[in-house]
């Protein structure tokens, strides 16, 4: 998976993480 992160995230994050293939 590409969203493993310690932190809650934002919408906008969430929405950029689903459509773009970076991980964080």
């Amino acid at each position: 998976k590409y969203i493993v992160v310690p932190r809650p995230l934002e919408c906008d994050e969430v929405v950029h993480a689903l459509q773009s293939p970076v991980r964080y």
